[in-house]
């Protein structure tokens, strides 16, 4: 398991850097290139929901949006004092969004959809944003990774060629650990990162996530198996799915 260093930036100034409108018009081109097709008409994003994402959702409207503000308490007793910032310093800005609770994530989906239908330069014209169900999730993943059983191969295969382009940010056998930049590691084959471990994802049916998080050993993050969430956890994210309407 590959050892995570986190590097933290003295920077002064706030990470949401910019007029609130240029973050969601650089927010929308991202969309526009940070999806693959996984079917007929659909499409889910290549990272999870980010940090700095969400701070856009939230500062769009902040008096209409203030009741899906993540809870921080939950990394109060964080073994590792810095990620006490995880929400307000700037080298926590490309991790994925946490202690958020399962409406809040959906909302963030409609806001997404009413921004990108505003952009001129948006690639579809009608699109909604939605957390995906848990058969679109699975299709997701390679299925060369999996065995008949609906089960992740041998884990000793993950230190092999063949196998180093999975996403493994899981709980090692030391600590302290944490979530990552969405973008660590190498991609799946179909180009998602992270599907599997940094944090466990929501999918429609509230309460269940899949993937396993930084929390999880790979045990748990068997194809066919649930994280149960019953709340915001700094173990849960969520992905975003983009569905093309006619």
């Amino acid at each position: 398991m590959k050892t995570i260093i986190f590097c933290f930036f003295t920077v002064i100034t706030s990470f949401f850097i910019g007029k609130n409108d240029e973050a969601i018009i650089k927010q929308t081109e991202f969309v526009n290139n940070g999806f693959v097709k996984i079917g007929t008409n659909i499409y889910i994003s290549k990272f999870e929901a980010t940090v700095k994402e969400y701070h856009n959702f939230l500062n769009s409207e902040r008096n209409k949006y203030s009741k899906f503000l993540y809870d921080s308490s939950l990394l109060k007793k964080s073994a590792v004092p810095q990620f006490e910032k995880y929400f307000n310093h700037p080298a926590y800005a490309n991790c994925p969004i946490i202690c958020v609770s399962y409406e809040s994530a959906l909302a963030y989906c409609d806001w997404l959809t009413i921004q990108y239908s505003k952009n001129p330069k948006a690639k579809f014209k009608n699109v909604k944003f939605r957390l995906p169900s848990p058969e679109e999730w699975k299709i997701s993943v390679d299925k060369e990774l999996i065995d008949k059983n609906n089960r992740f191969v041998d884990t000793n295969l993950f230190y092999t060629n063949r196998m180093s382009n999975i996403s493994l940010n899981l709980k090692p056998n030391y600590d302290p650990h944490f979530a990552i930049d969405v973008n660590s590691y190498k991609p799946n084959l179909l180009g998602l990162y992270n599907l599997i471990g940094n944090v466990a994802e929501m999918t429609t049916e509230k309460g269940k996530a899949k993937g396993g998080s930084w929390g999880d050993y790979i045990t748990n993050c068997e194809i066919n198996k649930f994280q149960i969430y019953s709340g915001p956890s700094s173990t849960v994210g969520f992905r975003v799915l983009m569905e093309i309407e006619n």
